[in-house]
């Protein structure tokens, strides 16, 4: 079911616009293919359209409820949509601008912060960001080295985790 800020993110768009969304919203339906190049990562497109009327977050300096920055992310993956016509492009615009929509997410009060928090990334970028602000540089030199895995940096930034000691050190996080 679409959340609330989804369903007000879709009323500022344009008619046009809003059907160039229902058109991605279809293909995102159908689409289960490994999407060949795409690092072998499977896509299951219904997941996808679920996350996005489920998780709708981008706010950019808004304030909750504010859905004008989620207005223009959905206008810009409809239109990277219609631009393409293979499923790989598509999926490859539509990933593009998730990235350059990253960290425009929801403003998180400091007292709703859990000891133990958990959240996907894909950003290899992110990830050295973070190895270095909870490991320190030289453990961010081996993760860009190839010398620490993923696995093995989050791994150790979990046997690391202290909410209340990162408050102000994690630099894209926006914390009121």
């Amino acid at each position: 079911m679409p959340s609330s800020l989804y369903r007000a993110a879709v009323a500022y768009l344009l008619d046009d616009e809003r059907n160039a969304l229902a058109a991605l919203e279809i293909w995102l339906e159908t689409v289960t293919s490994d999407l060949s190049g795409r690092s072998n990562r499977p896509v299951q497109g219904s997941q996808v359209s679920e996350n996005l009327r489920a998780e709708c977050h981008f706010l950019g300096d808004g304030d909750w409820g504010d859905p004008k920055e989620f207005t223009v992310f959905l206008k810009l993956c409809a239109e990277e949509h219609a631009r393409w016509s293979s499923d790989p492009e598509r999926y490859i615009g539509y990933e593009g601008q998730c990235t350059a929509h990253q960290g425009k997410g929801l403003r998180i009060n400091r007292a709703d912060l859990p000891s133990q928090l958990l959240r996907y990334v894909r950003s290899r970028d992110m990830v050295a960001r973070l190895v270095e602000k909870i490991l320190g540089r030289g453990a961010k030199a081996d993760f860009q080295r190839g010398r620490l895995t993923i696995e093995n940096a989050l791994r150790k930034v979990a046997s690391s985790w202290d909410a209340p000691g990162l408050i102000g050190r994690i630099a894209w996080a926006q914390v009121r």
